[in-house]
């Protein structure tokens, strides 16, 4: 399987179980990172920690590009 394929695998698999909705940025990369870890050790893959890292920095980096011009302000819209 090529490496992007199983990176991008590992991401969806860590990421999917809301375990990293509502914690901070820092708790969230932790978390995806141990999972997609996990991930890898269970399909004897051969991935290193850097290239771990770069994909979620490149993903939550997407992300947050994504979330930029989204806001949760309410309008007020009682008379």
């Amino acid at each position: 399987m090529a490496k992007e394929s199983i990176l991008e695998k590992a991401y969806i698999q860590a990421t999917d179980n809301m375990s990293t909705s509502g914690v901070d940025k820092d708790a969230a990369f932790q978390t995806i990172k141990f999972e997609m870890v996990a991930y890898f050790s269970k399909h004897d893959a051969n991935v290193t920690e850097a290239e771990i890292e770069e994909y979620i920095k490149v993903q939550t980096g997407e992300l947050d590009e994504a979330l930029s011009d989204y806001s949760m302000i309410q309008m007020d819209k009682r008379i």
